[in-house]
């Protein structure tokens, strides 16, 4: 069961990085955005969600905050 609801806001959390495509977030901007707590989704969840999906995590600026953190940044691909 909880892994159930891990996945639904990771799924969210995935939409909520595409719609936004290029833009970096902090986890903490990413929970407070999708009304999530860091017990629900962790960083470790938010870690291996971003590798599956092939998008960019590392130091950078939050767009959100401005402080300097672990961001995760949806890129779109061309084709």
């Amino acid at each position: 069961m909880w892994l159930q609801i891990c996945k639904e806001h990771l799924d969210r959390i995935c939409a909520f990085l595409l719609e936004s495509s290029g833009v970096a977030f902090c986890d903490e901007c990413l929970r407070t955005a999708l009304e999530v707590t860091r017990i629900i989704v962790p960083e470790r969840n938010l870690a291996e969600m971003a590798a599956a999906r092939g998008f960019v995590r590392g130091q950078g600026m939050c767009a959100c905050c401005g402080a300097i953190r672990v961001t995760t940044t949806a890129i779109a691909h061309k084709h």
